[in-house]
């Protein structure tokens, strides 16, 4: 297919699933699971207990909000151990759920995502909406990637399994 719909949040949905995103189709529904990691980590300079999958759950509100919009069956976060899941569900063959097989043709898992040929098309909008899809799932920031000006550098982690996909966000960039 040489066309497929995106727009800003289809693209920052396609970012997301595309750093840590599985897709499952049985019993006529697909279910789109987004991993959300995090490390319990001590905060310099304060007293103050961060409880971290709480901050990052009602951090996901928003983004939870903005995939709800897109027209999915549901759209719901749930806490785990070590992280926040967003739990996607449609019926098999909607709207909603063919426009991401365009995009991802049959494709189930991080480890087989590229970046969709939309993205590379599209206006840089689109592509900036796409990494930061991708960044608010696998980027980290660390204090030993400071610069002199207070500025950070930002981590983006491909898992192993996919090696394309780490020369395909540098031609995106």
């Amino acid at each position: 297919m040489d066309y497929c719909y995106v727009d800003n949040d289809l693209a920052y949905l396609l970012g997301a699933i595309a750093a840590r995103g599985e897709i499952s189709r049985e019993g006529g529904s697909t279910r789109i699971v987004i991993h959300y990691p995090f490390r319990n980590l001590e905060v310099e300079g304060i007293n103050t207990v961060i409880n971290v999958p709480k901050d990052l759950s009602l951090g996901l509100d928003k983004i939870v909000n903005r995939f709800n919009d897109l027209g999915f069956d549901r759209v719901r976060k749930e806490p785990l151990g070590s992280e926040v899941q967003i739990i996607i569900e449609m019926k098999s063959g909607n709207i909603a759920d063919r426009v991401l097989k365009c995009h991802l043709g049959d494709a189930i898992s991080h480890a087989e995502f590229h970046v969709p040929r939309a993205i590379f098309q599209a206006d840089v909008n689109i592509k900036l909406e796409f990494m930061r899809g991708y960044a608010d799932v696998a980027g980290h920031v660390r204090k030993s990637n400071a610069y002199t000006n207070g500025r950070h550098r930002v981590y983006i982690d491909v898992l192993n399994p996919n090696w394309h996909l780490p020369v395909e966000l540098c031609q995106l960039l």
